[in-house]
């Protein structure tokens, strides 16, 4: 019997050591990643067309809030801002946006960020 591991270095240690010395000799294990890797690169021309629709949302996006990021102005209010824009406001879908991450945060240059 075999099985293939993806990202096993990923794994939390215990539990990648505990199961490689659980199966022993009885399994032979493969590293499956790059396999995988290859094959997520494969795209249909279906999900190119939505790669390309998220990122000309967030190209929208970073040029509006770029040009109306002002002094003074705090983390949450540039977020919200963002926010309604992907997501929309009180139910309407502003740029079509409909699941994701956002990852936000500011600092003073040449010095560490605090949260």
């Amino acid at each position: 019997m075999a099985i293939g591991l993806v990202n096993g270095d990923a794994m939390p240690h215990r539990f990648h050591t505990d199961l490689l010395t659980r199966l022993g000799d009885q399994v032979l294990v493969h590293d499956a990643t790059a396999f995988l890797e290859r094959a997520k690169a494969v795209k249909s021309a279906e999900e190119i067309g939505l790669l390309e629709e998220a990122a000309a949302i967030q190209d929208s996006v970073f040029a509006a809030d770029t040009s109306n990021i002002r002094p003074g102005q705090r983390n949450f209010e540039v977020a919200s801002r963002v926010l309604a824009e992907v997501y929309g406001r009180g139910g309407s879908n502003a740029l079509g946006g409909n699941n994701g991450v956002i990852l936000f945060g500011s600092g003073t240059r040449s010095e560490p960020s605090v949260p």
